[in-house]
């Protein structure tokens, strides 16, 4: 049966639509020398477009080496997945980094680590004819935007029904006020008494429902929230540490290289280039 077929399921595909949004932090054309290990709380895709010169390599230590970085191929990995790279001057490829969420608050993929690489010459071909497109603004962002659904619906779990359940309705005022107010000394009882559990059923279940750990997922948006206060303000490092309620600097340091593998200064200093490259 085709889901157009079936009044419930198409309205559900709808309320699943409204609620999807992808957030975009980075997009960005690559060929450069680095070579480092990493852990982001975003998803990221690498797209070769052209090589020449010594090869560049990708993967995860989560699940194996790493590959050649062919012309044609794309490499995804999901928020969370540890990612090593030796890029090298001559590969060029399309970076993204982003969030596909489920609510303004819920990485879809946290759930689910995941890398895969295929071969996508034709996906490549249609990034690199909208790069070049003599139009830019919001006509642009809607095409690379529809892009990145695209790609990243080829690479869902087949039965998210469990997950999506939990999110939208057993969890939701919760994981709302820990996007309004997630910082380093958020409590687990703190958020029983939002979510109107016990503690104890509350670590529990939530671990059951969406396969990760409360503990881990506070982890991830304390750590996306850093990071996004350092790509996008210009706040010093001292004061994103007391903003987000850490004890001092240095504590707030060791945190974001503990869940990322960079410091912060690091991070940001990333960040600066990447943007210097692609003025």
């Amino acid at each position: 049966m085709n889901f157009l077929d079936d009044p419930y399921l198409f309205s559900q595909e709808t309320d699943y639509a409204n609620l999807l949004s992808v957030k975009l932090y980075e997009y960005s054309r690559a060929d450069f020398d680095r070579c480092s290990v990493n852990t982001y709380a975003f998803n990221r895709i690498f797209a070769v477009y052209s090589s020449t010169g010594p090869v560049s390599t990708v993967g995860s230590p989560m699940f194996g080496g790493e590959l050649p970085m062919e012309p044609g191929s794309l490499f995804f990995f999901s928020a969370g997945v540890p990612v090593s790279f030796h890029f090298r001057h001559g590969t060029c490829f399309y970076a993204f980094h982003y969030n596909l969420q489920l609510l303004p608050f819920s990485e879809i993929f946290l759930s689910f680590a995941h890398m895969e690489r295929r071969m996508a010459p034709e996906i490549i071909r249609e990034l690199d004819r909208i790069s070049s497109l003599p139009v830019d603004g919001i006509q642009r962002a809607c095409k690379i935007k529809g892009m990145l659904f695209q790609i990243t619906a080829d690479f869902l779990p087949r039965n998210l029904i469990t997950f999506q359940n939990a999110i939208t309705s057993r969890y939701r005022k919760m994981l709302d006020y820990i996007e309004r107010n997630i910082h380093a000394k958020i409590t687990i009882d703190e958020l029983a008494e939002v979510a109107g559990m016990h503690r104890s059923t509350l670590s529990r279940s939530f671990s059951q429902d969406t396969g990760i750990t409360l503990k881990k997922y506070l982890s991830h948006q304390l750590q996306l929230r850093a990071a996004l206060l350092l790509r996008e303000s210009k706040l010093s490092i001292k004061e994103i540490a007391r903003r987000l309620n850490f004890n001092d600097e240095y504590y707030f340091s060791h945190f974001f290289k503990r869940e990322s593998g960079v410091s912060p200064r690091e991070f940001r200093q990333q960040i600066f280039e990447v943007a210097a490259r692609n003025r």
